[in-house]
């Protein structure tokens, strides 16, 4: 498996769908040949595109599944029938668009959008569960154009740099993607939902409301009713079996049982919140780290973490711009703390960025417990 840490692909920094949709258009435009289901929100995406992606398995051959990010391996990011693109794949198709690339001088996620296609057309997969990157309407993911329905999962702020600084305005940006067949709204959506209704550019498009999977009473209450919904839509039997499958890595993942230990990669104030609703029924009184990324409103997320919390401490790790550069926080020793509190029996949440949690889950799965 190819680390995410290794530097493989080529590094061009300004994204645009009109870079890619060249060369889609020099080959063809063969993705137009994949069946997919776009997956848009701000939360839930990878985890809904995952369930759908297990349950589809039962009524198709080969079903395509694109998600981000890549926790451990880059793999993680391309599979059929939940199975990761090889490493040999990987680097041949890659090596097949080299020069296409970088003349175009593709993004990474422009490039991992590219290596999809490819893989999922060269493989006749019948069904691709597609979870965008950022937005919807801009976003790379809306040039697979062959599409049966989009599922949107829960929207908050985040990305406003890019999407709009309301909640509004990222709407419009997600479901700015929809082009054709249906739309179905997560239930954590039902106060947007008339103003989904009332969009003029979805007047061809027919839109459903999901509810909450009573199965289960975490946060993924909304992304597995969000599935279920889509099973009804397709006629498809509802088998509960595949919503008992853990979620991807970083979805409220137990790293350990005594005392239980939690990481997730919740990164904006939705999310967030919803974590700390869900945690409550799994840990007891747990000390919180937490660390951002830089570009994110953590000031508010912090608010909501010693609101409901009491003790919280705060992590740095390597990025290009340290969230706390100011040092308006005490930094916590974070792998200090996890062995005291293991030492301690002392419950644990381990939750902010994305990039940190695959840190402290791969220092955590390297020890000699």
């Amino acid at each position: 498996m190819i680390s995410v840490n290794e530097e493989l692909l080529p590094s061009f920094l300004e994204p645009s769908t009109k870079n890619l949709d060249k060369i889609l258009k020099k080959y063809g435009n063969f993705q137009n040949n994949i069946p997919v289901i776009n997956v848009v929100g701000t939360n839930g995406k990878g985890t809904t595109s995952y369930f759908a992606s297990l349950g589809f398995k039962k009524y198709y051959s080969k079903v395509g599944l694109f998600i981000s990010p890549a926790f451990l391996f880059q793999n993680e990011r391309i599979q059929i029938n939940n199975e990761y693109i090889s490493d040999k794949d990987f680097k041949r198709i890659l090596n097949k668009f080299i020069i296409e690339i970088n003349e175009e001088k593709l993004n990474f996620f422009e490039i991992y959008t590219l290596i999809a296609m490819w893989y999922f057309w060269e493989n006749n997969v019948d069904i691709a569960i597609v979870e965008a990157g950022i937005g919807g309407r801009f976003d790379t993911t809306n040039l697979f154009t062959n599409q049966l329905g989009t599922l949107l999962t829960s929207i908050s702020l985040d990305h406003e740099e890019i999407l709009g600084h309301t909640i509004e305005k990222i709407l419009s940006q997600k479901i700015g993607i929809c082009k054709s067949g249906f739309l179905i709204a997560s239930a954590d959506n039902k106060n947007l939902i008339e103003k989904i209704l009332t969009d003029p550019n979805l007047k061809q498009i027919n839109i459903f409301q999901a509810q909450y999977y009573l199965g289960d009473k975490t946060y993924q209450s909304g992304n597995k009713g969000l599935v279920a919904k889509l099973f009804q839509l397709f006629n498809f039997e509802i088998d509960n079996s595949f919503f008992n499958q853990l979620p991807p890595l970083g979805r409220m993942t137990e790293i350990c049982q005594n005392p239980k230990i939690i990481i997730d990669g919740a990164h904006n104030v939705g999310a967030i919140e919803a974590l700390v609703n869900s945690v409550k029924t799994k840990l007891t009184n747990p000390d919180v780290i937490f660390a951002s990324s830089f570009k994110k409103n953590y000031l508010d997320e912090i608010k909501i973490l010693q609101k409901n919390f009491k003790n919280v401490y705060f992590a740095e790790f390597q990025e290009t711009n340290n969230w706390n550069s100011q040092k308006k926080f005490e930094v916590t020793d974070w792998k200090d703390k996890i062995l005291k509190n293991i030492k301690n029996k002392k419950d644990t949440l381990i939750c902010g960025s994305l990039y940190f949690i695959p840190i402290v889950y791969e220092w955590m799965k390297s020890r000699d417990w």
